[in-house]
C-alpha cells in the first residue's frame, strides 16, 4: 500500500523551503536568453507555507533561492527542487528535474491526522519545458507556456504529477519586474491516494471516514512574484502563491474535515546578481 507506517521522519522544512525558493528563483529571473557569460543570482530570506497538503496550519520556512545560467544553459531552483536547462536554446528551455517530497508523520500539529500512518519521503525526477515568447512589449515582456512532469522513484506514493501553466513577466523600469502565473497540477490515482485517501485501518485510528481518491486534477493555483533591486547587484523579492485545492484532493476529509482547501504560501527573500 502506498500509506504505510514508518520509523523515519525527515524534517519538513526543505520541501517548503524549496517551494517558496523555486517560485522566488524562477519568478525573479528574466526570459531566458542566450548568455555569453556566467550569470545569475542566489538569494536568502524566509517565508511560511501550510504542514502538509490541505492542511490550515502554517509554518515558517527558510528560502533559498538560486538561479545560475551560461551560455543559455542553466540550473535553477523549481517548484520543489532543481531543474537544469540544457536546451541552449533562445526562448525555449528544457531538460530534467528532481524534486524531494518531505513525509507526513505523527508529528503534525492537527491531532487526528497525526493518527494516520506515516507517508515516507519521496523523490520524484522527470522533465521540464518552458517555452518563452514575446507578447505585448517585445524585447521586454514575455508570455511563457510552463510544462513539468515527474514520477516517484522512492516508492512512497508511486505516483505521476503533471503541471502545466501559463507566466507572464513584465518589467516596470529598469529595477522592477512583475510576475503572474497560473498552473494546476493533474494527479495520478497512487498519488491522490497516498496523500488524500483513508484506508479502512487508518479510518479505524483516527476516525476518518473510509475514502478513496482517484487520479484527477488536485488543484488551481495564481501567483504575484515582484523583484526589486535598488543597486547593480542587490535586490529583494516578494511572492504570495494561492492554491486551491480541487476534485478529490478537496473532498478528502483529510482536507475538508481536519484542513482547508485553501492553501497559501508567501515569501520574501534578499538577493544578490552577478
Amino acid at each position: 500500500m502506498p500509506i504505510r507506517p514508518s520509523t523515519t521522519r525527515p524534517p519538513t522544512a526543505p520541501l517548503q523551503a524549496i517551494s517558496a525558493l523555486g517560485i522566488l528563483a524562477a519568478l525573479a529571473a528574466a526570459p531566458a536568453a542566450a548568455q555569453e557569460t556566467f550569470e545569475g543570482s542566489v538569494g536568502l530570506g524566509a517565508g511560511f507555507n501550510t504542514e502538509y497538503e490541505g492542511a490550515d496550519e502554517y509554518h515558517p520556512i527558510p528560502v533559498v533561492p538560486i538561479s545560475l545560467r551560461y551560455q543559455g544553459f542553466g540550473l535553477q531552483t523549481a517548484g520543489q527542487g532543481v531543474q537544469i536547462d540544457v536546451s541552449g536554446i533562445r526562448f525555449i528551455d528544457f531538460g530534467p528535474l528532481v524534486q524531494y517530497r518531505s513525509n507526513r508523520g505523527s508529528d503534525v500539529d492537527d491531532p487526528v491526522v497525526a493518527l494516520l500512518p506515516e507517508v515516507d519521503a519521496a523523490v520524484e525526477i522527470g522533465g521540464f519545458v518552458e517555452i518563452n515568447l514575446p507578447f505585448f512589449l517585445p524585447g521586454t515582456d514575455a508570455f511563457t507556456f510552463i510544462g513539468r512532469f515527474t514520477y516517484d522513484i522512492a516508492d512512497s506514493h508511486g505516483g505521476v504529477l503533471i503541471q502545466p501553466g501559463l507566466r507572464y513577466s513584465v518589467p516596470i523600469g529598469e529595477d522592477i519586474r512583475i510576475n503572474l502565473i497560473g498552473t494546476t497540477t493533474f494527479a495520478s490515482e497512487d498519488y491522490n491516494e497516498t496523500y488524500f485517501g483513508v484506508t479502512p485501518a487508518a479510518s479505524m485510528a483516527s476516525g476518518l471516514p473510509v475514502y478513496d481518491a482517484g487520479a484527477g486534477f488536485k488543484d488551481i493555483s495564481a501567483t504575484l512574484a515582484g523583484s526589486y533591486y535598488f543597486s547593480e547587484h542587490w535586490g529583494v523579492t516578494a511572492v504570495m502563491r494561492y492554491t486551491m485545492l480541487v476534485g478529490d484532493a478537496a473532498d478528502s476529509p483529510i482536507t475538508e474535515l481536519r484542513g482547508s482547501r485553501n492553501q497559501f504560501l508567501g515569501g520574501l527573500a534578499l538577493s544578490y546578481r552577478f
